[in-house]
């Protein structure tokens, strides 16, 4: 189809210039990034704090917690000797934010899809559970960070399970009626 009138050429032209003035506007506006740091970071003892205690009793305590903290850094100063126990690292305690999102939790009977969000529901959180053969993990309404750890909860807010941090994005537990139960991503 073809126009022979005078106001074809001004539409091709505003088909092409509308989409073009969005390109670059306020690009002026935006600072570039810094480039990070790439001085090293340096490694010393700190002094002890500074007390101004007028109780003797109190003196000697603070005295006595300073010598324990400059043995303990004296201590981890001194190369290490081998250990024959096995020590397991500690993971930061849950938190709220960062729990949010689809996990894959498992129990002795099989794995299911959890998925936990940060809108509030009965006992904390609200969680849904898709295509669990467990009761208790069909179960799971919502969730909770309780000192640290994960409680999955029922649609009363009754606690199903507590968990614990194992590795970085895993959770190892067990339920309130018994067995293990953990979740991952």
């Amino acid at each position: 189809m073809r126009l022979n009138t005078p106001i074809a050429p001004f539409l091709l032209c505003l088909t092409v210039a509308v989409p073009l003035a969005g390109c670059g506007v306020g690009l002026s506006e935006f600072n570039p990034l810094r480039p990070a740091p790439t001085t090293p970071v340096r490694a010393e003892t700190l002094p002890p704090p500074e007390t101004t205690l007028t109780d003797p009793a109190a003196e000697t305590t603070a005295t006595t917690e300073t010598q324990t903290a400059e043995q303990t850094v004296t201590d981890a100063a001194a190369p290490a000797t081998p250990q024959t126990t096995t020590e397991v690292a500690a993971f930061a305690p849950a938190e709220v934010d960062k729990m949010s999102g689809g996990w894959t939790v498992s129990d002795g009977s099989g794995s299911c899809s959890l998925f936990m969000s940060t809108t509030a529901w009965t006992g904390g959180y609200r969680a849904v559970t898709r295509g669990c053969p467990s009761t208790n993990l069909q179960s799971v309404n919502a969730w909770n960070v309780v000192d640290g750890k994960i409680a999955l909860k029922n649609a009363e807010g009754g606690e199903i399970a507590r968990l614990t941090r194992t590795g970085e994005a895993k959770f190892d537990g067990s339920f309130a009626s018994g067995g293990a139960v953990s979740f991952s991503r």
